[in-house]
């Protein structure tokens, strides 16, 4: 199966799908969210009413290092997203650590590996090709 997502570009420059995100312990949904894609964040970020909403329950705590804000401790969450009927399941997710963040998911490598992606400047066009076997 191969599948090619087809990225936008917002007012900050930033890359971003809309995708469908749902907490699989209850099947609670979220359409629709922004999804920014990052490739300087090494894991998954959500926001926190977005936690609160789906009902998330943390799997634990961690800490990693935010060239901002230095060492962030953080919880650790399971999701689930669909971008264009493509569903990624088992994601984990930690707390997106600004309230103000233009967007309810950070799409990091952890999800970005699965992908081959290009962007083309001059048409501004942003594609991520998912392919299995």
């Amino acid at each position: 199966m191969k599948k090619i997502l087809k990225g936008k570009i917002d007012e900050y420059g930033l890359i971003y799908f809309n995708a469908t995100i749902i907490n699989p312990e209850n099947d609670k949904a979220v359409m629709e969210a922004k999804s920014i894609i990052d490739t300087g964040a090494s894991k998954s970020h959500i926001q926190v009413e977005l936690i609160e909403y789906l009902k998330l329950i943390s799997k634990g705590d961690t800490e990693f290092i935010n060239p901002i804000s230095g060492k962030v401790k953080t919880g650790i969450y399971n999701i689930e997203i669909i971008i264009d009927k493509l569903k990624i399941e088992s994601i984990e997710v930690r707390i997106i650590d600004d309230p103000k963040y233009p967007a309810a998911l950070i799409i990091g490598m952890d999800i970005i590996k699965m992908f081959d992606f290009s962007y083309q400047s001059e048409s501004n066009i942003f594609e991520m090709v998912y392919s299995s076997d």
